[in-house]
């Protein structure tokens, strides 16, 4: 399902009618299985929403992303395209977790698609902290008969070690400019800039982890990566804790700029089976505003 809110989020608690806009949007056929949707983010250069599903098994039997561009009217999504990801994953659950549009220094727009794990692997590689990953990916027509596309990854953009997380749940560019990744696991999120590159061939610099689908064309199976995106150096803010310190805000797995100086953020249910700390359960299954200290 995909939630539809208003924009001023106060509403959601205030005046009846304004709050009549909050609903869930009916997805086509949908048959009831899990749907894997892990990012949403707006492209205003084509005017639609990409929904991305996690990870699923494509046709030769791996793992990899499927990208859907989607738009929304008279309560209900209409899916314009729907592409598998060039990229593949060492885990079926640890795919892409967030993504975000941002437009490169010669006006291209690109999909950044935030890897959960790092170094985009599964298991204790991916639980090595201050090692995520972005990977640019760019829209391409694919070669076959049918006329299809694909999205194939032209750059993976360190985040930087600042970010000493051992997950990551989502990102939002605000502006172009400004970037916030937020993590589950901390109960964070980090700050930082994004900054334009020329383009130009990088060979040898920034390999994933993570291999690419054989016989695709990216920047893990030889070709040479594009300086299109890198960030800055910012800083980790907590969400808030509890008066013993403790972590409330536990499944935080998106994130939205609504402001220079506001995040708005989703929580997930949280994990049961004492997993998680009865404590996590006040804010779980809720949208939050915070706002980002001067």
């Amino acid at each position: 399902m995909v939630g539809h809110f208003a924009s001023s989020l106060t509403y959601m608690t205030g005046d009846k009618g304004q709050a009549e806009s909050n609903y869930l949007l009916t997805w086509p056929d949908d048959d009831g299985s899990d749907s894997q949707f892990e990012a949403i983010t707006y492209n205003a250069t084509a005017g639609t929403y990409m929904v991305i599903q996690e990870s699923v098994i494509n046709s030769s039997g791996h793992t990899v992303p499927r990208l859907m561009e989607v738009s929304f009217a008279d309560g209900a999504a209409t899916v314009h395209s729907q592409c598998d990801g060039h990229f593949t994953f060492t885990s079926e659950n640890k795919g892409f977790e967030g993504a975000a549009i941002a437009t490169a220094a010669d006006g291209t727009s690109y999909l950044l698609a935030l890897c959960e794990g790092n170094f985009c692997a599964g298991g204790k590689v991916g639980r090595k902290p201050g090692n995520g990953r972005l990977i640019v990916m760019e829209r391409a027509a694919a070669a076959a008969a049918d006329g299809g596309c694909a999205w194939v990854p032209v750059q993976t953009v360190p985040i930087p070690p600042s970010a000493d997380f051992m997950d990551y749940s989502a990102i939002s560019i605000y502006n172009n400019t400004r970037v916030a990744i937020t993590s589950q696991e901390n109960a964070a999120v980090w700050v930082g800039d994004l900054v334009l590159g020329d383009g130009s061939p990088v060979h040898g610099r920034h390999r994933h982890r993570a291999a690419v689908v054989h016989g695709d064309h990216g920047v893990a199976d030889g070709g040479a990566e594009r300086d299109l995106f890198g960030l800055t150096d910012g800083k980790v803010l907590d969400f808030p804790r509890n008066s013993r310190c403790e972590r409330i805000f536990c499944t935080v797995e998106g994130i939205h700029w609504q402001e220079a100086d506001m995040l708005v953020a989703v929580s997930d249910k949280m994990k049961s089976g004492g997993k998680q700390s009865f404590v996590c359960m006040e804010h779980d299954q809720s949208v939050h505003t915070f706002l980002i200290p001067a």
